[in-house]
């Protein structure tokens, strides 16, 4: 990839400054950071602060690179590390090869080592960051609260292209081969490719697309606040389907066995086939349902805002159970050996037994929980509305 004109490989002018997107500067320097590593024994927990000093301002454009190490930790507690931003944090976090990458309403995307919670670096754009960052290639894609797709090394940060749609870009792209897929709220869903950041179709649905697409055998299905449902050729962006809902599509698609699982704002579950479009079967929920449904093991799971975590059967819709949690649910669920982790607006991350719907645990942060879990290993990492991003030990009971 060539160099940005004027500027030397790690970003900066000769003057040591820093471009940020609406081309103002500010010089490289440290960030005020907060990395808290949680640690204990028996139950009783020591908490290490270590401070890198300096400043930031919000919007600059800037990289944050390697700040000191954190603290190393021993014994068992639920959390393994937190790490404070400034401002809540919607994103799901993606994990890639050692390294946690979340977006933040401060604006900025975060590069933090997965074991230590060490913030690796930190790149700062023009506007809030909601979307999931995705990670293929070497590079990081995210969408920004400034209209933007962002294409970011993964290594360091540096911005190798934007690319600026009519409003907010507040989903979480998708790749398949050379070109990553995006939804923004002037309505429009984008392929754009890889390389050049330069879009090779565009589909308008006249509504915002709040809904992360999902790409699976040559189609993109996502939906839009217009209450459609939408499958596109993944080449041309031309229509092989769409399907009418009676309220805003916000929900991201989930594709298996033959059949897309969706959310509605008009309070259903929509299982649709893939190819088709035609229904297969629907369920009501008790209020709106936002949160992306997740396939494992020929169930679906998905939470809606009546505060409930539901599992059909993915072939029929019958429920095979709900668990009643203590607010509504944007987060979507991830599920992995056996267990279903999810995030509610009572400020909970939980994790219920797949089979049975039964608790195994929750844990408590200081803000209601709109980002989706990640479980990599033994480790869920989640970001709060508290402006932290947590990594939480996945073990149902304590070990030393």
């Amino acid at each position: 990839m060539a160099e940005e004109p004027g500027l030397t490989p790690d970003g900066a002018d000769a003057s040591g400054k820093v471009p940020d997107p609406a081309g103002r500067t500010e010089t490289q320097g440290w960030s005020q950071r907060k990395v808290t590593i949680v640690t204990g024994m028996f139950g009783i927990a020591a908490v290490v602060v270590a401070w890198l000093l300096g400043w930031l301002p919000p919007s600059s454009g800037q990289v944050t690179p390697n700040p000191s190490p954190a603290p190393s930790h021993t014994g068992w507690s639920r959390v393994r590390w937190i790490v404070t931003t400034q401002g809540e944090v919607r994103s799901r976090p993606a994990v890639l090869d050692g390294v946690v990458y979340a977006g933040s309403d401060d604006d900025a995307v975060y590069a933090i080592d997965a074991a230590t919670g060490r913030v690796l670096w930190r790149r700062f754009t023009g506007g809030t960051i909601r979307s999931g960052p995705v990670v293929s290639g070497g590079t990081v894609y995210v969408g920004s609260g400034d209209n933007a797709l962002y294409a970011l090394s993964a290594a360091t940060g540096r911005m190798l292209w934007a690319y600026h749609t009519g409003s907010f870009v507040n989903t979480d792209p998708a790749v398949a081969g050379d070109l990553v897929y995006t939804g923004s709220d002037d309505g429009t869903m984008y392929a754009i490719n890889v390389t050049t950041g330069k879009p090779q179709w565009t589909y308008s649905t006249g509504q915002p697309v709040d809904s992360s697409p999902a790409v699976a055998g040559g189609t993109v299905y996502f939906g839009s606040d217009d209450h459609t449902i939408y499958a596109l050729d993944a080449a041309s962006g031309k229509p092989r389907w769409t399907y009418t809902t009676k309220g805003p599509v916000k929900s991201a698609p989930a594709v298996a066995g033959g059949n897309v699982y969706v959310g509605s704002g008009d309070c259903w579950v929509y299982a649709i086939k893939a190819a088709t479009g035609k229904l297969v079967w629907s369920y009501e929920t008790g209020n709106w349902v936002d949160s992306g449904p997740a396939v494992a093991d020929g169930i679906v799971y998905v939470g809606s805002h009546d505060d409930n975590v539901y599992a059909f059967n993915a072939a029929s819709g019958t429920i095979v159970w709900k668990y009643t949690t203590g607010g509504g649910i944007d987060s979507s669920p991830a599920v992995v050996g056996g267990t279903v982790y999810i995030g509610t607006d009572d400020g909970r991350v939980y994790a219920i037994n797949a089979a049975t719907g039964i608790k195994r645990w929750s844990y408590n942060t200081a803000g209601p929980v709109y980002s989706s879990p990640v479980v990599v290993g033994s480790t869920v990492y989640i970001g709060s509305d508290d402006d932290d991003i947590y990594a939480l030990s996945a073990a149902s009971v304590p070990s030393g």
